[in-house]
């Protein structure tokens, strides 16, 4: 479908050697048509002004992320054609679209906004005023969600988010990175194009709980890309796309720049080599100063540049400790109400049905106060049942420390004058190698110990004894437990048992409920249990320097995965089942595994990378969206997101389908400089170091700034690649009126404010790199913040 109508504005636009026709189209996306249908073209009368455009923030800091542009129009108004025509609906409504000539030369995309719209109270003809923006300022406005709107968990590529966020703006363009920070490892020449995915945002991974809020909700879009890019990168539009530069990628004197690209839903289409987007601004030139309007100042060099990660757990260790998240089950009772249980599942640990049932109870009083809220878990039919509500993963290092905790009562009074044991907590890890270990008991006295690993999980239980007579087990109690050091890096998993002991006295007649589970972290970081608060990076230079510049950062390389922002990568894929599945692919069902015997559910989770093999028309990589366990029937289903992801509908195969296992991020080679690869490890260095160094290099020396006037905008030329190529914040530039302010020295546009009329303009350059200069990469100090 595509819009129905189409206002169009064409005006003629200055230009000494060209006839520049400049054309912006209005389209209504809430009235559609079949793609082959003929859209209707209704033409503006425009008021003989071309457009303006502008960047939204005129921030003066190199390192300001998000370029929002922003494009003034205006027509005169008649009869049926004024300021109302475009004054209702929704944001998305009203696409632009500005380009010179022919709609393959695209100078701006985004939507007008209402707030800014305006038109003189007069009668027939009057000036309206429309103004419409890229978006990118509007993600403020727009908390972090993937394309369905749902609230991301688990680890992601960095790409992922990037296009989830963009997602926002409304528009689906493509996007291009220089961002040459590689990983060890990957060392396919950047200068080649067509390479395979080796970029930095396809091969690395952030928990999507980097980026929380509160519990169950992410930050605004606006504040994702600044955790991503900020003191590193710059994002804007430019010929109808998406850009993301280093800064550090502007500064080669004669290279240009190494472009990956990925489609609008972050799937990685190519590498396209090297592209050169320079601009000359000298007298005589097509774009040159008014230089009686045109300033030059110099920048203040600093003392030092401080860049500071905190580590920063998650809000809850694990998912949903509170048990505060889950559907309603059954609230006919205004005072007892039920739900389910978000992000644990009831598994166990042998074969076999599982007769238990798990949910949340809440307990109102009349006022509608709740006065107690638990966990349920009812009565199995048999001890070999063995089973437990299970956590999602907290991701540990070998040697942390956990302190586990947790109230639980029974639903009925025990008898009994014998010591008894129960199993009450179940506590194992799965290592990065997809082996298990588990907590034994030593002695059945109050210690335990590791063990393992073992290719399955068969018990790994922490468990309470006690003389029933003693007690009234309807009352609540706690148990609590201080968990060893851990014997590797991996996933921790707790299980909150279902009743059951040694004997089967108990059985099929005890109903537990828990409540104030509490999982405490203790990390070990450089040798210690020190309680770090974070870790910075500082470069300091000699001399009477007083400026200082000292910024968090949200994204490095991190000591341990749980903490926010760490950055990873895909260690291995690790087997976890061998079944015959079909697969769909309908519209109804959309992607997936519609059918897997048994209930299988506790393996996947949303956003679950797997790869499976053995089919074939349905091999490959794919990332779940959800599970499902259907009885009767006792099958299981998996769904996919359909990004990426193709299956054969109906096909039955054996596969085996293994699960990513992530680690740390390994070291990183700067390769727009080493395009080729690194020439050997000591030119592998943390992120965090390249990072620093980066913003250094900015701030170490003097720069010059011009607070500039220029004639020329370059409106009707194209660019070596098919592409409108009017001065834009993706050129670098060069200043060829030689001065001792311009000469041996590259510059990058911070913002501008452009007239169409006549090509005339400001903004302000900002010096990049100095040829005479070399950059600096002494009087770093990495340091464990307490």
């Amino acid at each position: 479908m595509k819009p129905g109508f189409i206002y169009r504005i064409t005006n003629q636009a200055f230009d000494a050697l060209n006839d520049v026709q400049e054309i912006t189209d209005i389209s209504d996306n809430d009235n559609l048509i079949d793609d082959g249908a003929d859209a209707q073209l209704i033409n503006l009368n425009g008021t003989g002004e071309p457009s303006k455009l502008s960047t939204l923030d005129n921030n003066e800091d190199p390192f300001t992320v998000i370029k929002a542009l922003q494009l003034v129009k205006k027509f005169h108004s008649e009869a049926g054609l004024n300021m109302n025509t475009f004054a209702s609906g929704s944001d998305n409504r009203w696409s632009v679209h500005n380009y010179i000539g022919d709609a393959t030369q695209t100078v701006f995309k985004g939507f007008l906004v209402l707030d800014d719209m305006s038109e003189r109270f007069m009668f027939d003809p009057n000036e309206v005023v429309l103004t419409a923006n890229d978006g990118l300022g509007l993600l403020k406005d727009i908390p972090l969600t993937d394309f369905d709107g749902r609230n991301p968990s688990s680890y992601n590529r960095i790409i992922d988010y990037i296009a989830w966020c963009l997602s926002k703006t409304g528009l689906q363009l493509q996007i291009n990175c220089a961002f040459n920070i590689k990983n060890k490892g990957l060392i396919g020449d950047i200068r080649i194009p067509g390479i395979g995915a080796q970029h930095f945002f396809e091969v690395n991974y952030l928990d999507a709980k980097t980026f929380e809020n509160t519990a169950g909700t992410c930050i605004n879009c606006y504040q994702v890309l600044e955790y991503i890019l900020g003191e590193e990168a710059e994002i804007f539009q430019a010929k109808g796309m998406w850009w993301i530069v280093r800064k550090d990628e502007r500064e080669h004197p004669t290279r240009g720049l190494y472009i990956s690209t990925f489609d609008s839903y972050g799937t990685f289409i190519e590498n396209l080599g090297e592209r050169v987007y320079n601009k000359i601004i000298q007298k005589e030139e097509k774009v040159f100063f008014s230089k009686e309007e045109t300033n030059v100042v110099p920048s203040r060099p600093l003392k030092s540049v401080e860049l500071d990660f905190d580590y920063e757990i998650p809000l809850e260790i694990p998912d949903n400790v509170d048990f505060i998240r889950g559907s309603v089950i059954d609230d006919s009772d205004p005072l007892t109400k039920t739900y389910q249980i978000d992000d644990w599942d009831l598994v166990r640990w042998n074969a076999g049905t599982i007769t238990s049932n798990a949910y949340i109870k809440r307990v109102f009083n009349v006022a509608n106060y709740e006065i107690e809220k638990y966990v349920v878990i009812t009565p199995s039919t048999s001890f070999e049942t063995a089973t437990f509500l299970r956590s999602k993963p907290i991701y540990v290092g070998i040697k942390d420390r956990l302190n586990i905790s947790v109230d639980f009562r029974f639903s009925t009074d025990i008898s009994g004058g014998s010591d008894i044991f129960f199993f009450i907590i179940e506590p194992y890890l799965i290592d990065d190698n997809g082996k298990y270990w588990q907590l034994l008991n030593i002695n059945r006295g109050n210690g335990y110990e590791w063990s393992g690993p073992f290719t399955s999980l068969t018990q790994s239980v922490i468990e309470e004894h006690w003389i029933p007579n003693d007690i009234d087990d309807s009352k609540w109690r706690n148990i609590s437990y201080a968990i060893d050091e851990m014997p590797a890096n991996g996933r921790l998993y707790v299980g909150l048992m279902q009743p059951n002991q040694h004997s089967t006295s108990f059985d099929n007649l005890l109903e537990i409920h828990y409540s104030n589970l509490s999982v405490e972290y203790h990390p070990f970081i450089n040798g210690s249990y020190t309680k770090f608060k974070g870790q910075s990076q500082t470069v300091t230079q000699d001399g009477n320097y007083k400026a200082k510049r000292k910024k968090p950062v949200y994204i490095s390389d991190s000591p341990k995965r749980l903490f926010k922002g760490s950055l990873h990568q895909v260690l291995i894929y690790n087997n976890i089942i061998t079944a015959s599945v079909q697969f769909t692919s309908g519209s109804i069902s959309g992607i997936g595994i519609s059918s897997m015997l048994g209930n299988k559910k506790y393996l996947f989770y949303p956003y679950q990378r797997i790869l499976i093999q053995g089919s074939s028309g349905s091999n490959g990589f794919f990332v779940v969206k959800d599970v499902i366990y259907v009885n009767p029937g006792d099958y299981t289903a998996v769904s996919f997101y359909t990004y990426g992801a193709t299956v054969t509908n109906g096909e039955i195969a054996t596969v085996t389908i293994s699960e990513a296992s992530f680690k740390l991020s390994d070291p990183f080679y700067n390769a727009a400089l080493y395009p080729a690869g690194y020439p050997d490890i000591t030119y592998l260095h943390p992120y965090s170091e390249i990072q620093v160094f980066d913003v250094w290099n900015q701030f170490k020396n003097d720069m010059r700034v011009f607070q500039l006037t220029a004639q020329g905008i370059d409106l009707g030329y194209g660019d070596a690649y098919g592409y409108n190529d009017s001065c834009n914040i993706l050129h670098k530039y060069f200043l060829n009126d030689v001065t001792e302010n311009t000469v041996n020295r590259i510059f990058s546009l911070l913002w501008f404010d452009q007239n169409f009329r006549n090509q005339e303009w400001t903004g302000l350059l900002r010096e990049t790199f100095n040829f005479t200069r070399d950059k600096n990469y002494t009087g770093r100090v990495f340091k464990y913040e307490t």
